[in-house]
């Protein structure tokens, strides 16, 4: 399956824990919240990314569906 990261703006707190976790696919932008660098990343595990999110301001979707995979 492949997925994709949204980021809810209004919902990060802009703790850079997905960036500790993913720094090749987030990243913390001039505003001081986090956003996605690549929208379709292959071979990672976006789900650890996600899931660090004390906010959990970060979904998770399902490219071929649509379907909100997380949270």
């Amino acid at each position: 399956m492949s997925l994709r990261a949204e980021i809810a703006a209004d919902l990060c707190a802009g703790t850079s824990n997905c960036v500790e976790e993913l720094p090749e696919v987030f990243e913390i932008g001039p505003d001081g919240l986090a956003r996605v660098k690549i929208k379709n990343p292959t071979d990672v595990d976006l789900r650890r990314g996600a899931e660090v999110c004390p906010v959990q301001a970060i979904s998770l979707i399902d490219i071929s569906t649509g379907a909100r995979i997380y949270p």
